[in-house]
């Protein structure tokens, strides 16, 4: 039971992480031209973050 817990997390984690790097690569255009307009990288980090949670 142990060994499929540990599994069931590992997946979990990885599946997340890959479904936020192609969230974030499908929005890089977006944030370029965001950054372009004067945001800064703190107000850039800090949506990203508030659109993750």
């Amino acid at each position: 039971m142990g060994a499929a817990e540990l599994i069931l997390y590992i997946f979990t984690m990885f599946f997340l992480f890959y479904s936020m790097r192609a969230f974030l690569q499908a929005r890089t255009k977006e944030f370029g031209i965001l950054l372009h307009l004067g945001m800064e990288k703190r107000q850039l980090h800090r949506l990203i973050f508030i659109e993750t949670i």
